[in-house]
């Protein structure tokens, strides 16, 4: 169930919302893009006929509002957000029906290779084909040539620097005008050198060590809206080379937003179904003891 509603309630008014909405409990996410894939992952990981309602907050601030609320209040809420950086920062509010995707952002679980292989195989009609690994050395060599911009990145982020580093658009950093699922390691340079210098060595090495410990594939560091440009083109890419038409960014969310799910044994897919399950008996819970 989805709703465009954004306005603001009282820790009281939130703890009956779900009642005056006549569902089983409400659930906020960032945006209206968030909604098709956080619906279709508690419809899977609650139980059959689970009524609940989806509400996006407007944006970062606001379900951070929401965020301290739960936290502070224990409010019977849940709240789905993006990860983003949080892994690097020192202070990072958490609470069991505070649910972060298992990567930066829904589009690093979205754009799984499983998924993206099954796109393939069902846009070109070939259910044998299989292309599993070669999206993944794709997704090693496309993380390896952003390694250095990714610690700027998160350096820039959790120091609260106001200098864009990634960005939301890997265009600028591929190859052949942006139309290359490749990085152009030169363009890495450049963009390193010129907007970077000041940043503190401190920070930098720290990350890196950091980033030495993290134990997930680096593609679910990478921002999802900079990796949708890569992976549009590479699905191009593998699509036309068998014969077919390119693909779009519209095609991409239209067939990722609700794929890696039941037939998806993914470490995300593992991560989201118990912290969605936790989230719903932490509420049931919290309920009880009113």
């Amino acid at each position: 169930m989805m709703n465009n509603n954004t306005l603001t309630y009282s820790t009281d008014a939130l703890n009956i919302l779900n009642q005056f909405e006549e569902v089983a409990f409400i659930v906020y996410v960032e945006g209206e893009d968030d909604i098709l894939f956080w619906e279709a992952r508690f419809s899977e990981h609650t139980a059959e006929r689970t009524t609940f309602e989806i509400i996006p907050t407007g944006g970062k601030d606001e379900i951070y509002k929401k965020v301290e609320q739960v936290v502070q209040n224990n409010v019977r809420i849940i709240i789905a957000l993006d990860r983003d950086y949080s892994d690097f920062e020192s202070l990072k509010l958490s609470h069991a029906r505070v649910i972060r995707t298992y990567g930066y952002s829904i589009e690093n679980t979205m754009y799984c290779p499983r998924v993206l292989n099954n796109i393939i195989r069902k846009r070109l009609r070939k259910q044998q084909l299989n292309k599993i690994d070669a999206i993944n050395a794709w997704y090693n060599d496309f993380v390896s040539d952003i390694e250095d911009l990714l610690i700027y990145d998160i350096v820039m982020q959790t120091k609260d620097l106001s200098i864009e580093v990634c960005g939301d658009n890997s265009a600028r950093f591929l190859k052949n005008h942006g139309k290359s699922p490749r990085i152009d390691k030169n363009k890495i340079s450049k963009k390193i050198i010129e907007d970077c210098c000041t940043f503190s060595r401190e920070h930098i090495v720290s990350t890196k060590l950091s980033l030495s410990k993290f134990e997930k594939p680096y593609r679910f560091l990478v921002r999802g809206h900079f990796l949708t440009s890569a992976v549009r083109n590479i699905m191009s890419e593998m699509i036309g080379s068998l014969g077919n038409t390119s693909f779009s960014n519209e095609n991409i969310y239209e067939n990722t937003v609700d794929s890696c799910l039941k037939k998806c044994r993914c470490e995300d897919y593992k991560y989201l179904k118990n912290s969605i399950t936790t989230a719903v008996k932490s509420l049931n819970l919290a309920e009880k003891k009113i």
